[in-house]
């Protein structure tokens, strides 16, 4: 009898050993995946600061090209911010240039003057100081415009 009681124990034992291993295993597979979101999400946000501060320095190229003269330096920097737009282009990010005469819009377009102009530019736009950049179709930057009174 003492044997059978021995092995009934063992077996309850192991039982409950198998459990708590099953779901340590289980609790370390959650923990695993949870961290590997967790990484991946601090990865893209880290990405994304990145080529936002990229953005805001093609920014400034776009103004040394615009006062730069003529010449192989002009060259040279329309060479480098075509490949930095195409960069931008590849990480799903877009220009957002409007143009004189377009309709000005609040959601698409950031007011920084009114210009008195002659003709019907009422709530139209009269200059693009600064371009507008989207994220797969998610405004990141609004486009820094004059409109006409």
């Amino acid at each position: 009898m003492k044997d059978i009681s021995k092995n009934s124990l063992a077996a309850s034992d192991a039982a409950a050993w198998k459990d708590k291993y099953i779901r340590l295993l289980a609790d370390f597979d959650n923990y695993r995946k949870r961290e590997a979101k967790v990484q991946a999400i601090a990865i893209a946000d880290a990405k994304q600061d990145l080529l936002e501060e990229f953005i805001r320095l093609l920014d400034e190229m776009r103004l040394t090209l615009a006062h730069c003269g003529e010449g192989p330096a002009e060259e040279g920097f329309a060479m480098i911010v075509a490949k930095m737009e195409r960069l931008l282009n590849d990480e799903g990010y877009e220009r957002v240039s409007p143009r004189p005469g377009d309709e000005f819009k609040p959601e698409l377009h950031n007011a920084i003057g009114v210009v008195d102009h002659a003709g019907d530019w009422s709530g139209r736009i009269v200059q693009c100081v600064r371009d507008g950049w989207t994220k797969d179709g998610r405004q990141l930057r609004a486009a820094d415009v004059r409109v006409g009174a």
